[in-house]
């Protein structure tokens, strides 16, 4: 079978941390005791592995009652809370327009979200799932992807008036019954996706926001095989912090032994996927003036500048200094 690896954009998790700060949470603190303390949380378009992304909505889910983090905040899973992705969505014409370019798009948020957009005799059905394994986070994630997409509809219609109908996996069904207001025919199914179904006619209204020239510029979607995958996580790690096979591994919850293998199948190795990233990034900060060799070789995360100037001449054949005079002078 072959290995599948999920990753989340951090513009995913911006919504949680608007409910979390609502509530006086220290954010720092709760990443602190989880895995996503090693990645840049603060960009929109960095990416993090989904089992980090699990394991810390289960903290989450552990520490605080979900319907606080969904029902009372659903605001805070408005399209202008998911970075120019949702800001695009907003600014759409109609709602066909926005369920479709959502499937259209959205792998460049979650790469484990597989959409569908049906009609048949007046009846239109938009269906979602995640093809990742089942957990705690996991389900967290398809409750946040729910309440967005709710928000996306309201951006057209008025739900509890239009006779929607919602099907929702069984585990999903108290859940969601709380999260939503009524008017909204809640049902279950044992399937693992969950399910619109509206009047076709819907999918022609207009959008009842105000429309603004500045988000329709379309997200740029990337279509990203295994090496640019684990190169993005690699790429979103902290500024000094360098990634190991080992850490990068645990991310992806596999061995060691399983991530060289299914790199190697690629043609390529971790050491040349992080030299990769390292020298673009050193590049680019070397045409910063003001940051000199040390502090460019602790934002990489080298713990030594003699470590960087040697790893840099290894990839160049002259210094930092020397590459630097060259380029930028």
């Amino acid at each position: 079978m072959q290995q599948q690896f999920f990753i989340y954009q951090t513009s995913f998790l911006h919504p949680m941390f608007c409910v979390l700060k609502t509530q006086n949470v220290n954010i720092n603190a709760l990443i602190r005791n989880t895995q996503l303390r090693h990645f840049d949380v603060k960009a929109d378009d960095k990416y993090i592995p989904s089992c980090v992304v699990y394991e810390f909505l289960k903290e989450v889910k552990r520490l605080y009652k979900v319907d606080m983090l969904f029902h009372t905040n659903c605001y805070n899973y408005g399209l202008l809370y998911q970075g120019e992705f949702g800001c695009y969505l907003r600014s759409r014409q109609t709602l066909k327009i926005a369920l479709l370019e959502f499937i259209s798009l959205s792998k460049t948020i979650q790469t484990n979200l597989k959409s569908f957009l049906n009609s048949d005799k007046g009846l239109t059905t938009f269906s979602f799932e995640l093809l990742d394994d089942f957990c705690t986070g996991r389900h967290m994630a398809e409750l946040s992807t729910l309440m967005k997409l709710l928000n996306l509809f309201r951006n057209f219609i008025k739900l509890e008036s239009q006779g929607i109908q919602l099907i929702v996996p069984h585990r999903s069904l108290n859940c969601a019954a709380k999260l939503i207001s009524g008017g909204i025919e809640i049902m279950s199914h044992h399937d693992s996706m969950y399910q619109f179904n509206f009047p076709t006619t819907l999918l022609h209204e207009n959008n009842k926001t105000k429309l603004s020239s500045n988000n329709n510029i379309r997200p740029e979607y990337e279509s990203m095989d295994l090496v640019d995958l684990v190169s993005k996580v690699i790429e979103s790690y902290k500024p000094g912090y360098l990634p190991s096979l080992q850490s990068l591994s645990n991310h992806f919850n596999i061995s060691r032994s399983t991530m060289r293998r299914v790199l190697l199948k690629q043609q390529t190795c971790f050491s040349e996927l992080l030299e990769n990233i390292l020298f673009t990034k050193a590049s680019r900060l070397l045409s910063v003036p003001n940051m000199n060799i040390m502090m460019v070789s602790e934002y990489l995360g080298y713990t030594e500048s003699a470590n960087f100037i040697r790893s840099f001449k290894k990839w160049t054949g002259i210094t930092p200094g020397e590459y630097r005079e060259s380029y930028y002078c």
